[in-house]
């Protein structure tokens, strides 16, 4: 295994490198400002973070914790929750069944592919470390022989995607494809957390001050090595690793390296989890979102809230449908992105800037041998008619030699079609 140290500061100053300082305020995270020259990159008054907004999203089993909810897992209308030593199956908001742990705690909650080939189950593992399946009928249902595990001894569970689950034991991980069952011994320090997508498995250590990441091919076993003082780890839809530290983001790069994507002002990020192409944190009272673009490159963009108000002891969880379930303050509350809700210079911000930054600020900068500055928001609305014409109906621009992917043309035109 190879050992990467990541320091932050290094990160920067080699990011530093690239860095264009004539944008203006709004452009996308990659660059300064112009005059502001003080704002540290990766930081949101640097450009790293454009705007989020995000709304509320009702579920009528809002009032039906007994207690104060501390895990979550969903699967569309079937919804898991743990209140306490309780365990409540909600279906489209009605509660369907309430038991309670035999072993009186639960370690762990978890969307995964059913063990028989059908879909998905939602499955629990008690304090004894039982993997357990709540039914319609109030009981509990012990499926961890379905997948080979024996009794007990099950600390976490992971979906890794298509068939593949990840089971973390004692000292060694257990896993399923749907036809064999593996085991890899994990050694020492003892693994503390894990998350699982794309084929690949991350696990966290934290032991004395020091925090040790491996990341693990479910297919190969290949293992991967990041001294990194992480707090939370998380795995996209392709198996891309984030990790967050009090003060930073970080998230791999297409060779494998982690590097900073976002700095925290206030040294106070919290609650990360993935699902689909997203993931979401929480940085002091904001709510974070990191989004895989639909760019051919499939870069990834942090958009923060500016009002959400979230406790700093928030914890966050995802759902497949790619909202968020925030566990705060006694309550399960649910945010869902809400792009309707950004004001016009926020849509460019997070629909154009990513795009302008890629493609066409080499010649469309204030003082650019094109001539026509195209860097403000206020810009593309007074040139709107012209853009429309050349970028989306003759596609003469970008010039021959400078392709524009047709993804990043969509998201022109949500734009255009929406200013």
């Amino acid at each position: 295994m190879s050992d990467e140290i990541i320091m932050s500061d290094k990160i920067a100053a080699r990011a530093l490198r690239g860095v264009v300082g004539r944008l203006p305020l709004g452009l996308f995270a990659i660059v300064c400002f112009a005059g502001c020259a003080s704002a540290r990159p990766f930081t949101r008054a640097g450009g790293a973070a454009g705007p989020l907004a995000v709304r509320s999203v009702e579920w009528s089993g809002a009032r039906e914790a007994e207690g104060a909810p501390t895990a979550v897992a969903d699967d569309g209308d079937d919804l898991l929750m743990v209140t306490g030593a309780r365990l409540t199956l909600l279906r489209a908001g009605v509660v369907i069944a309430r038991v309670d742990s035999p072993s009186g705690t639960w370690r762990d909650v978890a969307r995964v592919p059913a063990a028989d080939g059908g879909g998905s189950w939602l499955i629990a593992v008690d304090g004894r470390g039982h993997v357990l399946r709540p039914r319609a009928t109030g009981s509990l249902e012990e499926v961890g022989e379905r997948w080979g595990l024996g009794e007990g001894g099950v600390r976490g569970v992971r979906a890794l995607g298509e068939r593949r689950v990840a089971f973390l034991l004692e000292s060694e991980l257990a896993i399923a494809d749907g036809e064999q069952v593996r085991r890899v011994p994990l050694g020492a320090p003892r693994v503390t957390s894990m998350s699982g997508g794309g084929g690949r498995i991350a696990l966290l250590s934290i032991d004395k001050g020091h925090a040790d990441v491996r990341v693990l091919d479910a297919t190969t076993l290949a293992q991967r090595q990041f001294a990194l003082a992480a707090e939370a780890i998380a795995l996209d839809d392709r198996g891309r690793l984030l990790s967050l530290t009090r003060r930073a983001l970080y998230a791999e790069d297409a060779e494998g390296k982690l590097a900073l994507r976002y700095l925290s002002d206030q040294g106070a990020l919290h609650g990360l989890c993935a699902s689909g192409a997203r993931a979401w944190f929480g940085d002091g009272e904001e709510l974070g979102l990191v989004e895989r673009t639909q760019s051919p490159t499939a870069e990834l963009t942090v958009v923060l809230t500016r009002s959400e108000r979230l406790a700093h002891d928030a914890r966050v969880a995802c759902s497949p449908t790619g909202d968020a379930w925030i566990l705060a303050e006694g309550t399960l509350r649910r945010r869902a992105r809400d792009d309707a809700a950004l004001t016009p210079a926020e849509r460019w911000t997070q629909l154009v800037a990513p795009v302008f930054a890629r493609s066409c600020g080499a010649c469309h900068l204030p003082g650019g041998k094109a001539g026509l500055d195209l860097s403000t928001p206020g810009a593309w609305g007074s040139e709107r008619a012209l853009i429309r014409e050349r970028v989306l109906e003759k596609r003469t621009m970008p010039p021959e030699g400078h392709p524009l992917a047709d993804l990043d043309r969509d998201a022109l035109r949500r734009w255009l079609d929406g200013a």
